[in-house]
């Protein structure tokens, strides 16, 4: 492409004096320069040359830089052209939309930018055709979401790439455990199990402490001089997997809660509870199932491997899984005495002693047969025969 060909580079109408006719003069040349100049806009974008339209610049332009901008609302399918290139804008309220792409090899480098305008719940999605892919091999992608967008370009053969996007819309969520550079979506996150946050809060004056969502991935650690409370945050929008970290710090106990004082605690023991009491130095990770908050750390330990009811008839759980229990019982002068243990022993009873509190004269207490997993006969001898003895009594199982 040139100027035309005078001094100055410009068109000149000439001087009256010469009749106008010095005026520029007007080679073919220019004029075919400028006419293919023009022509190769439309036919760069795809268009055949129609003498009868005054808009082909302006179509091809659009085509080649994205300059259409189109409203699509009808449900359905849709099968997107050249001319629509440029700002694609999606309402889904009156149903699922499906937008299928022209081929790749169309036109290079054309673009489309989709971007969603609706919150409901029906389905965006825009296919590619025949056999192009997206991406790394996709065929379609969807836009979930209001505001979700996507901005993708053709390679003029047989692929579309993504050029921008939401961030959740990139291709997907990476395997777990795929730990290359690729983008990591909320649901990678949530798949490898990365659910706490850095932060720990320290709680030395609040008496009584309702914690929140924001609390989630959090530990927090009470340190307060006096008995403590906690109560764990309303479950109703928590996820599955939501995780909390409660550690007591001070020498009081420090009592943790459901929301809404229901039974959803799991400790393990088999039956859900309403709440728990932490002992100094025990913590205790709280993870919500959807149904309940399953505990993990220190108190479950000590709840179910070292549970203990320290009464007169009572029990001591140990963590090698011995358990040691304790009662007292008085024998009979005509029968043997049936004695129950406070808990029954998992596997069995391996040991029972006996020491006297009270007799009515020198005698002994001795177990009459064998011991069971839930208990034990015995009867108090004398000299004389059976007699009235008070004893207590210790067995060992396991």
């Amino acid at each position: 492409m040139e100027r035309i060909n005078t001094a100055d580079g410009l068109f000149s109408d000439g001087t009256a004096a010469a009749g106008y006719l010095d005026g520029t003069v007007v080679i073919a040349k220019w004029l075919n320069d400028m006419q293919e100049e023009a022509c190769n806009i439309p036919l760069a974008a795809g268009l055949a040359l129609d003498g009868s339209k005054r808009d082909q610049i302006l179509i091809g332009l659009r085509r080649l830089f994205g300059g259409n901008v189109t409203t699509i609302s009808a449900s359905g399918a849709t099968a997107l052209t050249l001319d629509n290139a440029g700002l694609v804008l999606v309402d889904a309220t009156a149903g699922n939309i499906s937008l299928n792409l022209p081929a790749a090899n169309a036109l290079a480098a054309v673009r489309y930018e989709f971007r969603r305008l609706d919150a409901t719940a029906n389905s965006v999605t825009v296919n590619r055709v025949g056999a192009d892919t997206i991406d790394l091999g996709a065929t379609s992608f969807n836009l979930p979401e209001a505001g979700d967008f996507r901005h993708i370009e053709s390679d003029g053969v047989n692929k579309w790439f993504t050029v921008s996007a939401k961030a959740d819309l990139l291709a997907g969520s990476p395997a777990q455990f795929d730990w290359s550079s690729k983008l990591a979506t909320t649901k990678y996150v949530g798949d490898n199990g990365v659910r706490f946050s850095p932060a720990t809060r320290y709680y030395a004056g609040a008496p009584q402490l309702v914690l929140g969502a924001a609390d989630v991935g959090c530990t927090i650690c009470f340190n307060g001089g006096v008995a403590q409370s906690v109560k764990l945050p309303t479950t109703g929008n928590l996820p599955a997997g939501a995780t909390i970290c409660i550690f007591r710090a001070g020498a009081s106990l420090l009592g943790v809660s459901s929301d809404d004082a229901t039974a959803k605690i799991d400790v393990g023991s088999g039956a859900l509870i309403s709440s728990l009491n932490l002992q100094g130095g025990e913590d205790v990770t709280l993870t919500w199932s959807g149904v309940a908050w399953i505990c993990s750390g220190a108190y479950p330990f000590r709840a179910i491997q070292m549970s203990a009811s320290i009464a007169a008839n009572g029990y001591q759980k140990l963590p090698s899984g011995l358990i040691v229990q304790w009662g007292q019982l008085v024998t009979s002068g005509s029968a043997d005495v049936a004695v129950t243990f406070p808990i029954a022993f998992p596997s069995t009873c391996l040991a029972i002693a006996f020491a006297n509190v009270s007799m009515s004269s020198l005698g002994n207490v001795g177990a009459t047969g064998a011991p069971s997993q839930t208990g034990f006969s015995c009867a108090g001898y004398v000299p004389a025969g059976r007699a009235t003895i008070g004893s207590r009594w210790i067995a060992i199982g396991n």
